[in-house]
């Protein structure tokens, strides 16, 4: 039984792969894309997730842009933002869209695993509260 449902997109087709792949190691059932279009209408049908791993800038739509739409459905998934363009956002603007966590590339894959852990515990305190 798959210990959570995580929704995975980045731009570059190696990094989707290598998160999506660890995820699925580690139990979760993975949706993967690397078009941020295809997974704005993922949203848009109302699939929700436990956590979505997004990196923060692609072409099409941002993972703000996936944030602030899964929001507005109402969906109740934990957002983790990964990018290596940190010069292009301000504390302020994480501030504004509130991922769950930020982390920057490179980064290290068991650091990824660990904010995915405690992302998906916080979504199940948020769902039992609730």
């Amino acid at each position: 039984m798959p210990i959570g449902k995580a929704l995975v997109v980045d731009d570059e087709e190696l990094i989707c792969d290598l998160i999506s792949q660890t995820l699925e190691i580690e139990g979760y059932t993975v949706t993967a894309f690397t078009n941020s279009r295809e997974a704005l209408n993922e949203l848009n049908q109302g699939n929700d997730y436990d956590v979505v791993v997004t990196d923060l800038q692609m072409p099409g739509a941002t993972g703000a842009d996936l944030l602030k739409k899964a929001k507005s459905l109402g969906l109740n998934c934990q957002f983790i933002m990964i990018t290596g363009f940190t010069n292009k956002f301000t504390s302020e603007n994480l501030e504004e869209i509130k991922p769950f966590a930020f982390i920057n590339k490179p980064f290290d894959i068991k650091v990824l695993s660990d904010n995915v852990k405690q992302a998906l515990q916080r979504k199940r305190e948020l769902d039992i509260s609730n």
